[in-house]
């Protein structure tokens, strides 16, 4: 009930802007919703259970705050047309060449699932994905792939750049080529790259919505209803598969919920309220992880470097236990990554990280604007851990921080 009356009530101080600061709001609220309709919800017993719902309540205002100020009502042009044309061509080439090969995975893996050769949990878990991947495709092209498809998010905010410009065709071309995110994570058939995709889409149209006519609005409502109707099929069809017939959810015959699959979407959600107490509770400084779940990327050159490097996913068994592949929650796991005074200093350098770079009196710069998708990617995600964890998207901040110089840049290209 405080995460819910929270949420809420601070949604009131953004009504009049709508501003992204308050769609994130009640977006946490609809979180905390979907769990009451599936029994997920903190209990307060002790003080230091209150304690951590205040305080994750906190950082979560802290990080939603960030974002007061951003809805555009004007993208100004590149600085430099030469540099943007050659970045545009870079990314249409690399990511078309991604996506042939990601679209061949993707129905090689549904279709080995679909002909019940085997089933989606030990295809996913159990390291088969990985190995039969491997034996359809070039090892190498896979790695391609895998390097490339992060660049579906500048290309994603190439394709609300265009939107706002009212260039639909090449706006639609890029919306096709930010589908590499997705279908990437689709490989292993996971759900957590389709969820990442259609939330950034979702409040990147709400960013952007103030700067696009009314009239290019119409065509790309009907357009986005076609495309994440499909994903959120997908979706759909790989949560039926696991959890339908499965006995981890049969609390679900006794709630209000019954259908499994619909259970399980709403526990997704919301696992984090309980989980994220729990967690916290048994937080202590001897299991502090010293930022190895924002250093997910570094930890992965280092790796391929041949240097030793720890394991993230055993780190957490070690600390975590029970809890350990379960959602905690973002402020959970930076509590874990930093200590509790380390997650207030990240939340508030997120916070002015992301104020550097929010529009001034609606309009921004578009080296600025493509920051975006990365920023809103760890609120969106809250209910999940921290996603840096996750390598192609800490790729896909380093390709972003990359693009946002080059665009900063006059270049002469002939």
């Amino acid at each position: 009930m405080l995460y819910f009356l929270s949420f809420s009530i601070c949604s009131l101080r953004f009504i009049n802007t709508r501003s992204v600061a308050f769609y994130l709001l009640w977006f946490f609220t609809f979180s905390i919703f979907a769990g009451f309709l599936v029994g997920n919800s903190a209990e307060i017993e002790h003080f230091f259970d209150l304690f951590n719902v205040l305080f994750t309540i906190f950082l979560l205002l802290i990080v939603c705050s960030s974002f007061r100020d951003y809805s555009v009502v004007r993208i100004f042009d590149p600085l430099s047309l030469s540099s943007f044309r050659f970045l545009l061509i870079f990314i249409f080439f690399v990511l078309f060449f991604s996506l042939i090969v990601n679209f061949f995975i993707v129905y090689k893996s549904f279709s080995y699932v679909a002909l019940s050769v085997s089933n989606i949990t030990s295809y996913k878990n159990e390291g088969e994905a990985a190995v039969l991947i491997r034996q359809w495709v070039n090892p190498y092209l896979v790695r391609f792939a895998n390097l490339a498809s992060p660049l579906g998010i500048l290309s994603l905010s190439f394709h609300f750049y265009f939107l706002v410009k009212s260039r639909l065709v090449v706006s639609a071309v890029f919306l096709i080529l930010s589908l590499n995110v997705p279908l990437s994570g689709l490989h292993g058939l996971s759900r957590a790259a389709i969820v990442q995709f259609v939330l950034m889409y979702v409040f990147f149209y709400l960013y952007a919505y103030p700067a696009i006519s009314s009239r290019i609005r119409k065509k790309i409502n009907i357009f986005a209803f076609v495309v994440f109707g499909a994903i959120l099929s997908a979706f759909y069809y790989i949560t039926s598969l696991r959890f339908s017939e499965s006995s981890y959810y049969s609390s679900a015959d006794e709630g209000l919920v019954k259908n499994r699959a619909l259970y399980s979407i709403f526990d997704y959600f919301s696992q984090w309220v309980v989980n994220g107490s729990e967690v916290m509770k048994n937080f202590s400084l001897d299991k502090l992880w010293y930022g190895k779940s924002s250093r997910s990327l570094l930890d992965e050159v280092g790796s391929r470097l041949g240097f030793d490097v720890s394991s993230y996913v055993d780190l957490r068994y070690q600390t975590l236990h029970d809890n350990a592949s379960s959602f905690n929650g973002l402020v959970a796991t930076l509590v874990y990554d930093f200590s509790h005074v380390g997650a207030i200093i990240f939340c508030l350098g997120f916070y002015y990280f992301a104020r550097c770079l929010s529009p001034k009196s609606g309009q921004i710069q578009l080296h600025r604007f493509i920051w975006f998708g990365c920023l809103i990617t760890l609120p969106v995600l809250f209910f999940t851990n921290n996603y840096l964890s996750n390598v192609q998207f800490s790729l896909g901040v380093f390709y972003t921080f990359l693009a946002f110089w080059f665009l900063r840049l006059r270049f002469r290209f002939s």
